[in-house]
């Protein structure tokens, strides 16, 4: 008599520890989406950080320093894209401060000084609108050969730092 209830029982307790198991992966994955549109949205005061952006080159392409005499697979500069909007509209415009830090040419913080982080932004403050900010990535010409040769082609990594702030007045 014992076995006839211990055996549902069983097999409903692994039936739900299935389904948590289901559920909370499922949760997870929606939380580690990769982010496609690079559409980031702030709240109020809220500091966003990108971690490990990657400015690699086109395929086949290599990146090499401005000035530096280009061949047919070579650039001088990548283009990153990026659309801000807050989670809510605020009472006041807030100010959107964006900065690149921990800059680094193959996970090296050696040449950092010799990338270019340009950040161009359509309008410096936000609230209700989409603001797009453009990063323009370059590397200055070292001078020293032994030096160019370890930064060209490489892929220069950053975090990008983004920030909602209150606007001082």
């Amino acid at each position: 008599m014992l076995r006839k209830t211990t055996l549902p029982l069983i097999f409903g307790l692994v039936f739900l520890l299935l389904i948590i198991t289901v559920t909370t992966y499922s949760y997870w994955d929606d939380l580690t989406k990769a982010d496609t549109d690079k559409t980031i949205m702030l709240g109020s005061g809220t500091d966003l950080v990108v971690e490990k952006v990657e400015a690699s080159p086109p395929a086949g392409k290599k990146l090499i320093p401005q000035g530096a005499q280009k061949g047919n697979d070579d650039i001088d500069e990548i283009k990153l894209k990026y659309n801000v909007n807050l989670s809510k509209k605020t009472i006041s415009d807030l100010f959107l401060d964006v900065t690149a830090k921990k800059i680094m040419i193959d996970d090296n913080p050696d040449y950092a000084y010799l990338v270019n982080v340009e950040i161009n932004k359509a309008q410096s403050n936000i609230n209700n609108d989409i603001i797009v900010v453009n990063i323009r990535v370059t590397l200055n010409n070292p001078g020293n050969e032994s030096v160019y040769q370890a930064i060209t082609g490489k892929i220069v990594k950053f975090e990008l730092h983004f920030a909602a702030v209150q606007l001082q007045g």
